[in-house]
């Protein structure tokens, strides 16, 4: 069974599945282009989706961050010896998936959790400039 047909199994059990659409990680300054064909499995079982915004902050914010050549085990080592890792996680309005498709579920999608992430940064940066 391809992994698209157990995640459609596990919707119609009322099962939660979580996935990351951006397929990597990055240093959060921005949201990458989401992968379309992942949110498919809620479209064929009309399930809605649940965007989460997540940004890390102090010194977890640079450390964070799983990209380039960075290797698993030291990144998550790195991680575990933190004594705290400051972290917020939002959850944002319900996207419905009815009568859209994966490419409209993507886009919508990915600019709630832009605009949560990156756009209050981009005002912030704007009135130290005035």
């Amino acid at each position: 069974m391809a992994i698209a047909e157990k995640i459609v199994w596990l919707l119609k059990q009322q099962s939660n599945i979580i996935i990351f659409p951006e397929g990597t990680t990055t240093v959060g300054d921005d949201v990458l282009n989401f992968h379309a064909s992942l949110f498919q499995p809620a479209l064929l079982t009309k399930v809605p989706i649940q965007p989460v915004a997540i940004q890390y902050s102090d010194s977890t914010k640079s450390l964070a961050p799983f990209v380039g050549d960075d290797a698993f085990v030291p990144h998550l080592l790195r991680m575990l010896a933190l004594d705290n890792v400051d972290v917020t996680i939002t959850l944002l309005p319900l996207v419905s998936t009815t009568g859209k498709t994966r490419q409209a579920v993507s886009v919508e999608t990915r600019e709630l959790i832009r605009q949560h992430i990156v756009e209050p940064q981009d005002r912030h940066s704007l009135k130290h400039r005035a």
